[in-house]
């Protein structure tokens, strides 16, 4: 990748990362590859980052596990099925399976190659998960806001704890 990336690998090498995981953050722009936030915006930003399985490992274990223990053949797809991601669309994404919607047809095959292609294509379908799920949540969300602050109307709060 260069002198500038070798130059980054060593300067983050001191807080544990490796090149693998160096290359997945530039690769996603350092930020959430489902929800674009910022991952190095504040420290809890930075704390609540987390790699996700694009395809679920409990599905596709072939492609989960440490790329840094596995075969080099290997190792290049383990890779490929990893990206940066906050723990909120982590969580919301959880162990959905992208590959396996009703009505879509399959990209990966287990078994077989897991190229760039099927990569894009599965992110792009995992937003539009997570976006769903986001804006469901968030209605939800404002619901819950409305119904307290109706109480807080009629109850009005001895300290304020904002």
């Amino acid at each position: 990748m260069g002198d500038s990336f070798d130059k980054l690998c060593e300067a983050l090498a001191e807080f544990g990362w490796s090149a693998g995981a160096v290359k997945q953050v530039l690769d996603g722009g350092i930020q959430c590859i489902y929800c674009g936030k910022p991952m190095l915006q504040s420290f809890d930003d930075f704390r609540l980052w987390e790699n996700d399985h694009i395809l679920p490992k409990s599905k596709y274990p072939e492609l989960a596990g440490d790329p840094e223990k596995k075969k080099e053949e290997e190792e290049e797809a383990t890779r490929r099925n990893l990206v940066g991601a906050c723990r909120v669309c982590n969580l919301l994404k959880s162990s959905w399976d992208p590959n396996n919607i009703e009505g879509e047809p399959e990209i990966y095959t287990k078994g077989g190659d897991f190229t760039d292609d099927m990569r894009r294509e599965l992110i792009r379908r995992s937003r539009v998960y997570i976006h769903k799920l986001r804006t469901r949540k968030m209605a939800e969300l404002n619901d819950t806001r409305r119904a307290f602050e109706a109480y807080w109307a009629e109850h009005p709060r001895v300290c304020d704890c904002q």
